[in-house]
């Protein structure tokens, strides 16, 4: 049979010039190594091009013997041309080369007859559809399952018998009698057994060991509400809650006064914080606690955050107030420390800024931003400092 040899990127220029009738050419010395080997009725196709005026020819390339080419003359819809010295000689894609493959139409159905050179070889299956593992799938059996030559209708297998193998895609039952269950890592068996179809929004769900599972309503994905403590309560959690998050924040520090003659009061240090995500006891009271100015706010055991200290002097010898922190919960958070007496600006806590001091003369400090924010020093000579914000318990579930 004959077939199309192709090689990549070869190209030369003729050795000597040829007729329009010539069955043969040569190209330059060594550059017929680049184009395909030739043996029995193999062929390859080859553009020729002038170099003077580009006018191109395609020939069929029956044989090669080194830089001589045996060639059949226009081919693929060209006329043969002469072609002198230093012409173009290229192993370039023709429509011919790409007419020569089988070709499917939209359907995958081959567009034309096709002609092989033998006949397609079937091995035999061993151990997927018949018999056990160990057995061969037989001629005679294969024609049962699949008709692979020819219009023989294909037909259901018969008697298929024994253990079909995990390994070969079976189960390793012998019916369907008995099933896997995992329970606590170990199998068990029993009869089949339905589980239901369950209902629109619903999730199959885990039951524990040895359990069935079951269809039951997915749970919600998130915090959907939140609650806001400013003064001490009690909050209960809801009978489906079991998650919450809690941010807790201590009262601001207040500032302290200016002192005549010696100059701008301290400002008072915000509040600690600690935030608390995690498991809840549903339909439980948890004790709330939340710090006036410079005392501790809390959730129960579970967060906790002291208030901030008290600015205290005037002047250059006016200390501000330390930042509180927070205990237990999740993450733990220090309040900002208060300003010196010469700056007297009070300190921030996590949900709330300090205040300013007092504006001369003998202006009051600013009290605490919103949620534990400490308070301003009061600006000299005889200004007041400005109390601490009243801590905060933010409840989300």
């Amino acid at each position: 049979m004959a077939l199309n040899q192709f090689t990549n990127n070869a190209g030369t220029t003729l050795a000597s010039g040829i007729t329009n009738s010539a069955t043969s050419l040569t190209v330059s010395t060594g550059s017929g190594a680049l184009f395909p080997t030739l043996t029995g009725s193999q062929y390859f196709y080859c553009t020729l091009q002038q170099a003077s005026g580009g006018a191109l020819e395609i020939v069929k390339v029956t044989a090669r013997s080194t830089d001589t080419f045996t060639i059949v003359r226009a081919q693929d819809g060209t006329t043969a041309l002469s072609f002198v010295t230093g012409d173009y000689v290229q192993l370039r894609l023709t429509a011919a080369d790409l007419n020569n493959f089988g070709q499917l139409d939209s359907t995958n159905t081959w567009a034309s007859a096709q002609t092989f050179s033998a006949a397609p070889i079937i091995t035999p299956l061993t151990g997927l559809l018949y018999g056990n593992a160990s057995s061969a799938l037989t001629a005679a059996t294969a024609a049962q399952v699949v008709s692979v030559i020819g219009s023989t209708a294909v037909t259901n297998a018969t008697n298929v018998t024994g253990t079909v193998g995990v390994a070969n895609g079976g189960t390793g039952l012998t019916s369907t009698t008995a099933y896997g269950v995992l329970a606590g890592g170990t199998t068990t068996t029993g009869a089949l057994q339905n589980i239901g179809t369950g209902t629109t929004g619903q999730i199959l769900t885990s039951n524990g060991p040895g359990v069935l599972p079951s269809f039951q309503a997915a749970a919600s994905s998130g915090f959907t509400n939140m609650q806001v403590f400013t003064s001490p309560g009690t909050f209960t959690t809801p009978s489906s809650t079991t998650k919450i998050k809690v941010t807790v924040v201590g009262g601001g520090g207040a500032g302290s006064n200016a002192v005549p003659g010696t100059g701008t009061g301290a400002g008072g240090g915000g509040g600690g914080a600690a935030i608390y995500v995690g498991p809840v006891t549903a339909s439980t009271p948890y004790a709330i606690t939340v710090g006036t100015a410079g005392n501790t706010s809390s959730f129960g055991s579970l967060a906790s955050a002291t208030g901030g200290g008290g600015g205290s002097g005037a002047g250059t010898g006016g200390a501000g107030g330390a930042g509180g922190a927070g205990s237990a919960g999740t993450l733990q958070l220090k309040g900002g420390g208060g300003g010196t007496g010469t700056v007297g600006i009070g300190g921030p806590s996590y949900l709330g800024g300090g205040g300013n001091n007092g504006i001369f003369p003998s202006g009051s400090g600013s009290a605490g931003g919103q949620y534990g924010g400490g308070g301003g020093g009061g600006n000299q000579p005889a200004g007041t400092g400005g109390a601490g914000a009243a801590g905060v318990v933010v409840v989300e579930y």
